[in-house]
């Protein structure tokens, strides 16, 4: 006789999947501040080519256009330097820790009780105003930091370049809780409107 198998509860799995990330994202982001304070990691930068001062950069027929990326390292990195290194990719961490914690709470309330409640949809309000907000600090903190870190090893003091890019996936999730939230408040509208009825 076949055994059944039990039908997967995919909030519990949910719920799991986003404790193992938090606490990877945080086990990760610690070790590598401690290799990069107290190690002999060097400091990445990315320069562009035209930065650099040289000509031409190229060796065995190729060559690096003048808006081409340059990726060095600063071997002996300053405090300062170290600093704004670690505030390139330190807010992600955060705020993908944030976002994880808060969903996190709001799968462990879907799974003890109601998830139809004025409560769910507050937060996933708060999930959406927090990926969306955040995610517009985050790359403005992050590409702030690198533009200022590549300003420390330049030739000419003053000169900088960076990149700023739209946080897209941040903007995305933004929007789903938004949308999650308000078909949960629509569901829970409908649902009141039958008991009315019944």
């Amino acid at each position: 006789m076949m055994r059944r198998l039990r039908r997967p509860d995919w909030l519990a799995e949910l719920q799991g999947l986003t404790l193992l990330l938090m606490v990877v994202a945080v086990v990760v982001s610690a070790v590598r501040v401690v290799m990069v304070t107290f190690g002999d990691d060097a400091v990445p930068v990315e320069l562009q080519a035209r930065d650099l001062g040289a000509d031409d950069l190229s060796v065995g027929g190729a060559t690096v256009g003048p808006d081409g990326a340059v990726e060095a390292y600063v071997s002996d990195p300053s405090g300062h330097q170290m600093l704004l290194s670690a505030l390139t990719w330190i807010p992600t961490v955060v705020l993908v820790v944030a976002v994880l914690a808060l969903l996190f709470r709001a799968i462990r309330d879907a799974r003890s009780g109601d998830p139809f409640t004025t409560r769910m949809v507050r937060r996933l309000r708060i999930l959406a105003v927090v990926a969306l907000v955040g995610g517009e600090v985050v790359a403005l903190t992050e590409a702030f930091s690198g533009m200022s870190l590549v300003g420390t090893v330049l030739p000419e003091p003053g000169a900088f370049h960076g990149v700023l890019t739209l946080p897209i996936g941040w903007v995305f999730a933004g929007f789903g809780f938004l949308a999650l939230g308000e078909l949960i408040r629509r569901g829970r509208a409908l649902r009141e409107e039958l008991a009315e009825v019944i």
